[in-house]
């Protein structure tokens, strides 16, 4: 978790000094960590139902 912070807060300071560049992003974006929710939701649902196949 330290590393996702550490690459956040370098960006954050790039931004602020000007110097920013998409290619600086190395955490997970915003549509990444809605995947992976829908992905424990499919999980928890799969489970529920006697883990069959869901649509994810």
């Amino acid at each position: 978790m330290g590393n996702l912070y550490d690459s956040y807060a370098e960006c954050v300071k790039a931004k602020i000094e000007g110097t920013f560049t998409p290619q600086m992003i190395d955490y997970p974006t915003i549509e990444e960590g809605i995947a992976g929710l829908k992905y424990v939701e499919a999980c928890l649902e799969s489970q529920e139902k006697g883990n069959i196949w869901v649509e994810v």
